[in-house]
């Protein structure tokens, strides 16, 4: 049990400590998104937004110029707690944000319009290229829903998710958008590859299109067993949102989880983390078309400490497919709940051909968001303390 605590605390870290996204638009601009809470209005990066907050937890958007200069600042959100988790920009220029809320927010704020569903739903908000709303659209079941990736298609969009139900089973689902926001299709899936329905959680963490439109999906799935692990998942959907394929990834009493998963010329790649002992290492691997194994790789940054705490890391994005290049996070924890500040930090790794890594490197320390940019260099927003900078690395 001591195991399975640590890896959901370190999932839990995850989804909601490192939640910031950044894009680039087609203007060359750049808009960054984080969750800002009531406690983090006392810091001076956040004075300027004191008097404009409108709940427990509000997105904070910021657009920069490529010259880092900020552009405008937005605060989107309602009365109770919302939460980021991605950003897209259509060929029209128009921004979508999409996140969950607690049910409160719902009626109040950029939600005023809306009633909640459940618990906790899902959202999609419109935004124009000056960040105004356009329209905000919500989704869900009467429990707790989480939205955690989505895509554009050729119609709309896709959005994969997890939803969590109050007999405490946890389902993955996937929906399908039209460009106005109106759901076109639904389902639901639960199982651990064992036997169908098995499973007493099952999440979808990323989705990206094949080469033939289908939808991909990778996340995990924990079997109704303790001291069974949890194994990584990959499911393809056609068009219908029907199953077409699926693979899993499990390995004696080791557990996966999979954040992210993209296209390339061989088939797939995909992105998380693996807990071979007491603390998760980075994941790396990649697919076929038809979902074979190609190859499996594992990372774990050198510690400090010299093994005197234990070392965790987590891959989070795939930021380009050819080259490779992953980016993650990694840090000391000493037990009891504590963790060393001083060496943790965000980074990016470039993988050859061959899949072998050619180096790790440190991010800028205060990293919040990466994003590869058209001019092929990443671009980190870093949290100083009074005001977020941009910082450029070549690759």
């Amino acid at each position: 049990m001591k195991k399975k605590f640590l890896v959901l605390v370190l999932i839990f870290m995850t989804v909601c400590a490192f939640a910031n996204e950044m894009i680039e638009t087609q203007k060359g601009n750049f808009i960054y998104g984080v969750n800002v809470t009531e406690f983090d209005l006392e810091k001076p990066i956040w004075s300027d937004i004191k008097s404009d907050f409108k709940g427990d937890t509000d997105i904070y958007l910021v657009e920069f110029n490529y010259q880092g200069e900020v552009q405008r600042k937005v605060l989107f959100g309602g009365a109770g707690e919302e939460c980021i988790v991605k950003l897209l920009e259509d060929k029209d220029g128009y921004i979508y944000l999409i996140g969950t809320a607690w049910e409160e927010t719902f009626g109040s704020g950029d939600f005023a319009k809306l009633k909640s569903h459940g618990n906790r739903d899902c959202f999609i908000a419109k935004l124009d290229s000056e960040l105004k709303t356009v329209k905000v659209v919500n989704f869900g079941t009467k429990d707790y829903d989480f939205a955690e990736d989505f895509i554009l298609t050729d119609k709309g969009f896709c959005v994969v998710g997890r939803t969590f139900y109050s007999d405490n089973t946890e389902v993955a689902f996937i929906r399908l958008f039209d460009k106005d926001l109106n759901t076109q299709a639904q389902t639901e899936f639960k199982g651990s590859f064992n036997k169908p329905g098995d499973a007493m959680a099952t999440s979808f963490a990323s989705v990206c299109l094949s080469d033939t439109g289908n939808y991909v999906c990778c996340g995990a799935a924990s079997t109704e067993s303790e001291s069974d692990a949890t194994i990584g998942i990959l499911v393809e959907f056609d068009k219908n949102l029907e199953i077409v394929r699926k693979a899993s990834i499990k390995e004696g009493p080791l557990s996966f989880t999979l954040h992210k998963v993209m296209t390339n010329e061989d088939g797939y790649l995909v992105a998380g983390n693996a807990t071979p002992y007491e603390t998760p290492v980075g994941f790396f691997t990649a697919f076929t078309k038809n979902f074979d194994f190609i190859n499996r790789l594992t990372y774990t940054p050198t510690s400090p400490s010299q093994g005197e705490y234990f070392v965790y890391c987590s891959f989070q994005n795939i930021l380009k497919t050819t080259p490779i290049v992953v980016v993650g996070f990694a840090g000391e924890y000493k037990g009891n709940g504590d963790y060393e500040d001083d060496f943790f930090h965000h980074f990016y790794i470039p993988y050859d051909k061959e899949l072998k890594i050619k180096n790790a490197v440190k991010l800028p320390k205060n990293t919040f968001a990466t994003v590869n940019t058209k001019n092929n260099t990443l671009m980190s927003v870093v949290e100083g303390k009074d005001k977020f900078t941009l910082v450029e690395t070549k690759l």
